[in-house]
């Protein structure tokens, strides 16, 4: 069996001792400036996320004018989690070696959040989506309200 170190591809000469040359699982192999490249839109993601929160937390928190928007802990909470996953990630890009080449498994890849994020209706419902949701109830009871019907059933999220 001969390996060349540049290409990564393993030649087997010898068909017996093939199964000496099977890759176990699913080893994905990326360039690091690839991985580089995508913790970098990571991390702005995870900032336009902070602002996000940041803004909501601003609204007001449990303000009886304002029924849909978010507790103030929650939004803090929030900022925190999106700060920490900048910090994570930007320590990672700074340990990454632009030049060189990575065999990642799931776990790294999910913990880089190297993947492609799930589309929205993958994904359980997160505050960002129950506060449109809640936003929308409200404003739907208002709509209601201004059209001279007194009353109407809560709307119930599950």
């Amino acid at each position: 069996m001969t390996s060349d170190e540049d290409d990564g591809i393993v030649v087997v000469e010898d068909v017996e001792r093939a199964s000496e040359a099977v890759i176990e699982g699913l080893k994905l192999t990326l360039f690091g400036e690839e991985i580089r490249d995508r913790l970098d839109a990571r991390i702005r993601e995870h900032e336009e996320r902070v602002k996000w929160w940041k803004r909501e937390a601003l609204r007001g928190g449990e303000s009886p004018e304002d029924p849909a928007a978010m507790p103030e802990a929650m939004c803090e909470h929030q900022v925190e989690r999106h700060e920490w996953r900048i910090e994570v990630l930007t320590f990672i890009r700074e340990h990454i070696q632009p030049l060189e080449y990575y065999a990642l498994i799931e776990p790294d890849l999910q913990f880089a959040e190297l993947l492609p994020e799930e589309p929205d209706w993958m994904r359980p419902f997160g505050s960002a989506e129950i506060a449109a949701l809640a936003r929308a109830a409200r404003d739907s009871t208002q709509k209601s309200a201004v059209n001279g019907i007194e009353s109407q059933e809560p709307i119930t999220i599950a």
